[in-house]
C-alpha cells in the first residue's frame, strides 16, 4: 500500500511535456518561504537522468517530493451518494468505482474525498490515474535519489495559488491551464471543485500555426509567440481552444453563469491570447498573483522575474503547498 499523506514542505514537482518545473519552500510563523525553483526543459524520455542532474545541482533541503499527474490520463468525478458512515462509503466505494472508470480497477490507482455532507447526501471527489503511469513516475523519482512523499491531482492543487480566499469565495470562475501540449480547464463554484476538462492542445499549437504562417524554425516561432500582436497569426489555434472552452462550459450549463477568467500555465504569459480568450468568452480577466501564498526575499529573487516565472510554476508552486494548505489530499491511497 503506498502512503500519499503528510510530511513537513516536500518539494513540489510539475512534470510537463516541455518541462520540469520544482518548487522549495520552508516553514515559517506566517506564509511559507520560497528558497528556490527551477524550470528545466526536458531533453530526452528519459526522467530518471534528468532528475539524477537535477539533484546535483541544487542543494534540496529535503528530499521528498509531492509529484503531479495531470493531462487525459487522469479522471475527476464529482459523485453523489446516500449519506453513510466511513466504513460504509468505503465499500459502496470499492463496488461502484468500476463504473466510473476507463480501466480495469487492477490497473488503476484512486482515492476519493468527501467535500459535502447535506440534506441526507453526500457529495465526494473520485479521483484516479492509470497505475502505470503512476508507478512509472514513482520509479523514476525514487531511483534519482528521492523519496516520494504523496501524489496529487495537478488541477485540484492549483486552487491553492488562487489570488486570496475571498476572491474564490465570492466568484464563480474558470481557471485555464494552458501548458506545451494539454490544457486543464477547471471551474470552480464559490470556491469549490465544480468540474475538470483536459484537451489535448497547449502552447506547442500556437507555435506550429506562427512557424507556418511566418516561415520560421520552431525556436523562432516560440521567441516570436510572446511578442506576438496580430492574432490572425493563430486564429486556428485561437479558434480551436475558445470553441473546445466555450462546449464545455455549455454542457456543464454555466457558459452563461461564470463571471471571472484566470490563465496559468506557460500560455499566461501571451497577454494577446488572454484577452482574445476573455473578450471570446465574454469573461472578465482576474487578477492573478501567485506571489500572495507565499513570501520570498528580494535580494534573492527579482519580484519582476517571479512575475514571469509564476505561470510555468503555478502547478509545482500548488504542490509544494500540499502540507501547507490540507483540504484536499489526493491522489491515491490504493495501488
Amino acid at each position: 500500500m503506498l502512503s500519499f499523506f503528510k510530511s513537513k514542505l516536500p518539494l513540489g514537482l510539475d512534470i510537463g511535456a516541455s518541462n520540469l518545473k520544482v518548487v522549495e519552500l520552508a516553514p515559517t510563523s506566517s506564509l511559507p518561504k520560497l528558497e528556490q525553483f527551477l524550470i528545466r526543459r526536458r531533453e530526452d524520455n528519459n526522467l530518471k537522468n534528468q532528475l539524477v542532474q537535477i539533484k546535483k545541482e541544487f542543494n534540496f533541503s529535503t528530499d521528498k517530493m509531492v509529484i503531479g499527474i495531470g493531462g487525459p490520463s487522469l479522471i475527476i468525478r464529482r459523485i453523489n451518494l446516500p449519506n453513510m458512515s466511513e466504513d460504509e462509503l468505503a465499500e459502496a466505494i470499492s463496488w461502484q468505482v468500476d463504473d466510473y472508470l476507463p480501466l480495469p480497477i487492477d490497473k488503476t490507482v484512486f482515492d476519493y474525498q468527501v467535500i459535502n455532507r447535506e440534506d441526507g447526501e453526500l457529495e465526494l471527489i473520485l479521483v484516479a490515474a492509470p497505475k502505470e503511469v503512476i508507478q512509472e513516475r514513482i520509479k523514476a523519482v525514487e531511483q534519482a535519489g528521492f523519496k516520494v512523499h504523496s501524489i496529487a491531482a495537478n488541477p485540484l492543487v492549483l486552487r491553492r495559488i488562487l489570488p486570496t480566499a475571498k476572491l474564490v469565495e465570492q466568484k464563480s470562475l474558470v481557471l485555464i491551464n494552458l501548458g506545451a501540449k494539454t490544457t486543464e480547464l477547471i471551474a470552480l463554484e464559490e470556491g469549490k471543485f465544480h468540474f475538470r476538462r483536459s484537451f489535448n492542445f497547449g502552447g506547442t499549437d500556437f507555435t506550429s500555426e506562427i512557424r507556418e504562417k511566418k516561415e520560421l524554425s520552431f525556436r523562432e516561432a516560440e521567441s516570436y509567440k510572446f511578442k506576438l500582436k496580430d492574432k490572425a497569426l493563430i486564429s486556428n489555434s485561437l479558434s480551436k481552444l475558445i470553441s473546445d472552452v466555450k462546449r464545455s462550459l455549455k454542457y456543464r450549463g454555466i457558459l452563461t453563469t461564470t463571471e471571472q477568467l484566470l490563465v496559468t500555465g506557460g500560455g499566461a504569459n501571451l497577454k494577446i491570447l488572454v484577452n482574445l480568450l476573455a473578450k471570446e468568452l465574454d469573461l472578465n480577466i482576474g487578477s492573478f498573483n501567485s506571489l500572495g501564498q507565499i513570501q520570498f526575499s528580494p535580494q534573492e529573487f527579482s519580484p519582476h522575474l517571479l512575475h514571469k516565472k509564476l505561470p510555468k510554476l503555478s502547478v509545482s508552486l500548488g504542490l509544494a503547498l500540499r502540507e501547507v494548505q490540507t483540504d484536499d489530499k489526493f491522489i491515491a491511497r490504493r495501488a
